[in-house]
């Protein structure tokens, strides 16, 4: 919609136009891993500007065969600098999280300071506007638990990394604290 076109329509015309464009761009992001990660490079870098490049479609049109299943294995072999790191450790789980959110999906690296930068880079996307009214399907563990007892974010990472290692954890506090509604 140009300038011109939104400035000759009516204030309710308008906020259709506007919730019409929101749909189409959700539905794009939903179906267009290539558009998706244009998006999440803007969220993740905003300083600098995306270069599309025909290295970067492959390395998408290979991955949603992966999420699509048509494709079991893949190696991709990059030099530094091509966007491998941004597209397949931050933005492709956050895709797939969003079309899917049961996925159980496990990001390795050989730093923790770098795993530890895609998994913030990630959780950066998972958490942005554009991406919630995407998929509006997704909401994160850490959400979920926010929603319904406060904590210090310290212990809420503690409880998470025993909840999902499979250990025991001892809940404690004063009553009236949501010790319960956590529980379940």
């Amino acid at each position: 919609i140009s300038g011109a076109s939104l400035q000759s329509l009516s204030g309710s015309r308008l906020a259709r136009a506007l919730r019409l464009a929101r749909e189409l761009e959700a539905a794009r992001l939903r179906e267009d891993f290539s558009y998706f990660l244009t998006r999440a490079f803007a969220t993740v870098d905003p300083s600098t500007a995306y270069l599309a490049n025909w290295h970067i479609e492959l390395i998408g049109e290979h991955l949603k065969a992966c999420a699509d299943g048509r494709l079991t294995r893949l190696i991709i072999n990059v030099p530094p600098r091509s966007l491998k790191s941004i597209t397949v450790s931050v933005a492709w789980p956050a895709w797939l999280l969003g079309r899917d959110p049961s996925r159980r999906i496990i990001a390795a690296s050989y730093s923790l300071p770098l795993a530890l930068k895609h998994s913030l880079d990630c959780r950066l996307v998972l958490g942005e506007a554009w991406y919630r009214r995407a998929f509006p399907g997704l909401r994160l563990v850490r959400d979920r638990i926010r929603s319904v007892v406060a904590m210090p974010e310290r212990t809420l990472d503690q409880l998470l990394v025993a909840l999902l290692a499979g250990g025991h954890v001892l809940i404690d506090g004063v009553p009236g604290g949501g010790k319960t509604l956590l529980a379940q």
